[in-house]
């Protein structure tokens, strides 16, 4: 996967380098930054951090699989992951809008 990243801003620096060190410790972990932070970025330079590591993104909605899809990254919807489970080579899993997990019907 090679893909061209804008320069992050200095706190997308810092999140990426205390996440990526978590993730290498073995520790789940999870990002929260504002509406238009620039989350999706984030993600690809950890990937990149982390070696483009073999991932699965999970989403929730048909644009956020068409937006993960254009990056050339393996989408699920939760309901696929749910009926499929994760497939083998997987390294990373990632739960775009994680917030929703919480509700009832996800």
């Amino acid at each position: 996967m090679h893909i061209p990243l804008p320069k992050l801003r200095p706190y997308q620096t810092e999140l990426a380098k205390r996440t990526v060190k978590n993730l290498k410790a073995g520790k789940s972990t999870i990002a929260v930054l504002p509406t238009g932070a620039g989350k999706s970025i984030l993600a690809l330079a950890i990937l990149k951090m982390l070696g483009n590591p073999e991932v699965l993104v999970v989403v929730h909605t048909r644009v956020l699989r068409h937006q993960w899809g254009l990056w050339g990254i393996r989408v699920a919807t939760w309901q696929s992951l749910r009926k499929k489970g994760v497939p083998k080579g997987v390294r990373l899993v990632i739960w775009d809008e994680a917030h929703h997990t919480l509700a009832p019907q996800y």
